[in-house]
């Protein structure tokens, strides 16, 4: 939930002077999300003290794991946009799908651990530590970024 919230914030913070003049193409969406990405790898490299060697293995893995919580985010967003939309839901349609948003943050964070098994073999102890302070320190950054240029 938190990863579509960034990445709908940032989208918006680069889109809001082009939507101005015009919708964004899809081209221009997926060139925000490129830099998107290439500022957090900017954060953690920093934060994380990673030589490139480094870097190079653990970036892909962490790029695929970032991958899967955005689908499970998106997939989601999918369901409770169909659902709230849909006047003929019925109860156990919007309980089976309030189930799923309560469950969101616990497959998140199942596919979380199970990448930080993979992130043992790569990054030293005080990293992974380091790891999750990097994530928030973008986060942060990105929501400063997104209320600066709307004041």
């Amino acid at each position: 939930m938190k990863l579509r919230l960034i990445y709908i914030l940032l989208l918006s913070a680069f889109a809001i002077p082009l939507s101005l003049a015009s919708q964004p193409s899809q081209a221009e969406i997926d060139n925000y999300r490129t830099k998107i990405k290439q500022y957090k790898r900017q954060i953690i490299t920093k934060e994380l003290d990673l030589s490139r060697e480094t870097a190079n293995k653990f970036f892909p893995i962490y790029e695929k794991m970032d991958e899967e919580l955005e689908k499970v985010g998106h997939d989601t967003y999918i369901l409770e946009t169909r659902t709230i939309k849909n006047a003929n839901a019925s109860e156990l349609d919007c309980e089976t799908t309030a189930r799923a948003l309560f469950e969101q943050k616990k497959n998140e964070g199942e596919i979380e651990l199970r990448y930080f098994e993979k992130f043992r073999s790569i990054l030293s102890p005080r990293q992974l530590l380091m790891l999750k302070n990097a994530e928030r320190k973008f986060r942060r950054q990105v929501i400063q970024h997104f209320r600066d240029r709307n004041d």
